[in-house]
Formats: C-alpha cells, sequence, structure tokens
C-alpha cells in the first residue's frame, strides 16, 4: 500500500517543498502505522494462530469460536488506546522532535488511517482463524484484489482529491480486506 501511495505522493506537486513534506508524512505516517498501531492487530493474530491451529488439531470447531469472539474483543479492547494515539499523534511526533509541519500532516493522515484499523483488526483475525484451518484461498484472493483496488482508487483519489484522498483510500482499501477474505460485508 505505502509503496504505492509513495510513488504517487511524489508526482503530485511541481514545488519541492510541498513534495518533501508529503513524502516525509507519507512515510512518517505509515512508520507510525505500522510501529504503533498494525503491530497490536499482528500480535492478536500471532497469538490466535497458534491456539486456533491447537483447537483445529484436536476438532475443536467450538473452541475456534470461542477464540475468534476472544480475537474480536481483544480488539476491542485495543482500539481504545489506538484511538487516543492517533488523537494525539501529532503532539507525540512534535515531542519526539519532528518537524512541525510534517507532524501536523502526519497526524491529519493518522487520523483517517485510524477509521480503518477496525477493519484491519477484522482481515487479520478472519485470516488466522481460516489460516488455521487449511483454508489460505480467501486471504490470497483478499491481497490480490487489495493490491489492485489500491492502485485504481489511489491513482484516481490522489490526482483528483490530493494526498488525503489517498489516505482516504487506505481506509477503504482495508474495509475491503475483510470482506472479501471471508465473504463477509463489513460496508
Amino acid at each position: 500500500m505505502n509503496c504505492i501511495n509513495g510513488m504517487y505522493t511524489g508526482h503530485l506537486s511541481a514545488e519541492a517543498s510541498e513534495i518533501h513534506l508529503l513524502l516525509a508524512a507519507n512515510g512518517l505516517s505509515y512508520l507510525f502505522y505500522v510501529l504503533f498501531l498494525y503491530s497490536f492487530a499482528i500480535g492478536v493474530g500471532t497469538a490466535l494462530d497458534a491456539m486456533c491451529a491447537q483447537a483445529h488439531g484436536r476438532g475443536a470447531k467450538a473452541e475456534i469460536i470461542v477464540l475468534l469472539q476472544t480475537a474480536v474483543l481483544c480488539s476491542a479492547v485495543l482500539m481504545v488506546p489506538i484511538f487516543f494515539t492517533c488523537y494525539f499523534a501529532t503532539d507525540i511526533l512534535l515531542l519526539l522532535g519532528q518537524n512541525p509541519d510534517v507532524a501536523a500532516l502526519t497526524g491529519r493522515v493518522l487520523w483517517i488511517f485510524m477509521f480503518g484499523l477496525p477493519f484491519c483488526f477484522g482481515y487479520e483475525i478472519f485470516k488466522r482463524v481460516l489460516q488455521a484451518q487449511n483454508i489460505v484461498l480467501p486471504a490470497v484472493y483478499a491481497g490480490v484484489c487489495a493490491n489492485v483496488t489500491n492502485l485504481i482508487v489511489a491513482y484516481t483519489l490522489m490526482y483528483h482529491t490530493q494526498p488525503l484522498g489517498s489516505y482516504c483510500q487506505q481506509h477503504i482499501q482495508l474495509r475491503l480486506l475483510p470482506s472479501k477474505s471471508t465473504g463477509v460485508s463489513f460496508a
């Protein structure tokens, strides 16, 4: 996702200073997102991975459902600190010594990313539950569809609504991932 948006962002403006600001905010927001937000989804998914595989090996389908519910509940609880982290991202970045312009734009981008994070949790949870049961193709199809969607929608939004439109596109893409991998629509 970020690679494509970074390439599109580099071609937006004719002014070098604006391009540097947009690219810096793009890179910093993605770094912040992966380190402080997405890592929670990976953590929940990793914990779920081993437990679901063991339950599937024992043939305990009911236990997989309980694990799925537990993961959803844990994700909902984790959304509270994630919300505050995104809300205060600009202040956090300023405390860490970032450029005020970059920190302000990065904070706006992370606020947009925050609305897509529940769907990212949903994708990671459903992907891990399905993979533990040897069902892999839905996650593969979801990833391929998400990348194709990313190319098209990012281009359209980036060049018609400027950079914040592309970040909204990432939110849209995160909403599509769980529905493509499980057949359940979250829209």
